[in-house]
């Protein structure tokens, strides 16, 4: 009678010893999956530091471009300024010209 309890015992124990063999297995499977994904977290948080400071660049780039689009302007605003004064210099000394040839006539 005591030896088939025996059995039993042994049975239930090695059963046990299977359970928590594949409860390893998977905490294993599970622990290196999750270094797995702490890895590519690890890696996209870098590239969106990365990705963070090029925005930056460009953002300092645009403003420098900006910048320079309105010198380029006012420059640009002054030289036509000038020419439009030396043009309208140039109508009224033509028509004192014209005037005084007239007057000749």
């Amino acid at each position: 009678r005591n030896l088939p309890q025996v059995d039993e015992d042994e049975e239930d124990d090695e059963l046990r010893r299977k359970e928590l063999a594949e409860i390893r297995e998977h905490a294993v499977r599970v622990t290196r999956a999750v270094g797995v994904l702490e890895g590519e977290r690890d890696e996209a948080l870098g590239a969106a530091e990365v990705m963070r400071r090029r925005v930056g660049e460009l953002e300092a780039d645009v403003e420098s471009l900006r910048a320079q689009l309105r010198e380029i302007v006012a420059v640009g605003q002054h030289q036509l300024d000038e020419a439009c004064s030396e043009r309208d210099q140039a109508l009224r000394s033509a028509e004192a010209y014209k005037q005084l040839v007239a007057q000749l006539q």
